[in-house]
């Protein structure tokens, strides 16, 4: 995965956190801080349970995770209501033919469209199975 592909893939990461809301009042960005969300579905097919592709805020200057072949991480920087992201690295390894599959969509559903594209996306992250529907 080349630089912009990972800048394009940390961007998605601050879109998925920044859609995820929990069961509670609305998570605020301290809230997240050492909270860790998988995957259950992406691009409305479900993923089987291993290998997981997660995000994890770490601490208020840390995100990592696992894409289900590569680890991911980055640096970040929480503000009200903000999540502004660093300078991101991930090791590339080579896994089985459905892994990578795995992996692919996942960082597709991450990467924002180019500037000159329209597209909608969204996020739904979880606590409870029923706290929030996503289209």
């Amino acid at each position: 995965m080349n630089v912009r592909g990972i800048v394009l893939t940390m961007l998605g990461v601050a879109a998925l956190a920044v859609g995820c809301r929990s069961s509670q009042a609305a998570a605020t960005a301290p809230s997240l801080i050492g909270t860790s969300w998988r995957a259950e579905e992406i691009d409305g097919r479900g993923v089987p349970e291993r290998p997981e592709s997660t995000l994890a805020f770490e601490d208020a200057r840390r995100i990592t995770g696992h894409t289900a072949c590569d680890r991911y991480f980055g640096g970040l920087e929480l503000g009200e209501g903000t999540i502004r992201l660093k300078p991101a690295g991930t090791t590339r390894i080579a896994c089985p033919p459905a892994v990578m599959d795995q992996e692919s969509r996942l960082l597709a559903a991450w990467a924002p469209p180019p500037p000159s594209a329209s597209r909608e996306a969204s996020f739904c992250c979880s606590t409870r199975a029923d706290a929030c529907a996503c289209p």
